[in-house]
């Protein structure tokens, strides 16, 4: 059931039990898009079990289950796919509940503007390929915890200070579990010192890209350092840390080609585990200074 097999292009499943529909929009988009298609949503299913999908193009109504009970399921399958209906015919109110619970992410009526509904596609595909990352980046922040708990063993706090570190580890813990929302300490208390950490983070961020595979890097350690310093004043934790690199890579990837963001999110994912290792290092050495006081 796939047209093309291009591992580097996204990936669209379209789903419509008319299959002249299926076939229409697979020739339309087989030219930017990997395209699967089914004609009832247990072939749907079946895809989604076996194959990564960056879009769901779904129809509303289908016999055996609707557009939205679809991606509802198809949520549990692949938690980044972005769903999208494309249909005659839907509940307003269905759609809105589904958009809220965040397994529809776009609705477009028949009959469809393919030139509008290439844009959409590409957009969800952006927002796709930013949300993978987001968990990517959570799940290897869990690293750090290893690093925390050496620090807690080996470092004589007050029981203050012991306590933040703890609140730490286990932020990161949680991280490491599902993508971390918008809502980080800092965000909250400090929306403008917040905004400037990630209008420098985001320079930093750019910087590495543009200096992938040169010889000469030195000034990136350097200013990745100075940094974390920054951050470790203010106590930043891991909640702040991701949600600044969030932020940045949302802001940096805006608009850019496949291929910039692609190098935005592997330059962004060293770059964090690097800064990460830093800030960590900043907490022990602040810790060991205090304990001799």
């Amino acid at each position: 059931m796939t047209e093309a097999s291009d591992e580097q292009r996204p990936t669209v499943l379209i789903v419509d039990d008319d299959p002249n529909v299926t076939s229409s929009l697979a020739r339309s988009l087989r030219d930017r898009f990997t395209i699967f298609t089914a004609t009832d949503a247990e072939t749907a299913l079946h895809i989604l079990q076996q194959q990564p999908v960056a879009v769901i193009l779904t129809d509303q109504r289908m016999p055996t289950m609707s557009g939205i009970e679809l991606l509802a399921r198809a949520r549990e399958l692949q938690p980044e796919a972005r769903g999208f209906i494309i249909s005659g015919y839907t509940d307003p109110a269905a759609l809105i509940e589904a958009i809220n619970l965040g397994s529809v992410q776009g609705f477009m009526s028949k009959p469809w503007d393919i030139a509008a509904l290439r844009r959409k596609l590409e957009q969800l595909v952006q927002e796709y390929q930013i949300a993978v990352h987001e968990r990517r980046v959570a799940r290897e922040a869990q690293a750090q915890i290893a690093m925390l708990r050496q620090l807690l063993d080996q470092a004589q706090a007050d029981d203050v200070m012991r306590l933040e570190l703890v609140q730490w580890e286990n932020e990161v813990e949680s991280s490491a579990t599902s993508v971390p929302a918008m809502g980080s300490p800092l965000a909250q208390t400090s929306p403008a010192l917040f905004n400037d950490l990630v209008a420098n983070y985001s320079s930093l961020l750019d910087l590495a890209t543009e200096q992938r595979g040169l010889q000469d890097q030195r000034s990136m350690p350097d200013r990745l350092r100075v940094f974390s310093e920054r951050l470790g004043l203010l106590w930043a934790g891991p909640r702040d840390v991701i949600e600044i690199h969030t932020q940045a890579l949302r802001r940096l990837c805006r608009g850019q080609t496949p291929q910039r963001i692609a190098a935005y999110m592997e330059e962004g994912r060293l770059v964090l585990l690097e800064l990460m290792g830093h800030l960590v290092n900043f907490y022990r050495i602040r810790l060991a200074a205090q304990s001799h006081e």
